[in-house]
């Protein structure tokens, strides 16, 4: 679990799905922030999607000395 927390995908994984799913506050109530281009929310997931790949594959080696 630790070596996952010190990816350096870790951060930009999580930013990313959180922007899939991010909403905005005004008059009109709590809306989904890509209400009106929804192929931006689809961008955002794949990259995510992409980013969650590479924390899972690619956790942070050891460095050992032999």
């Amino acid at each position: 679990m630790m070596r996952t927390l010190r990816s350096k995908f870790f951060v930009p994984a999580v930013l990313f799905s959180l922007a899939t799913v991010s909403i905005t506050f005004g008059d009109g109530g709590v809306r989904w922030m890509w209400r009106d281009k929804p192929w931006i929310a689809v961008l955002l997931g794949i990259v995510a999607a992409g980013m969650w790949i590479l924390v899972f594959l690619r956790p942070g080696r050891l460095k050992t000395r032999s």
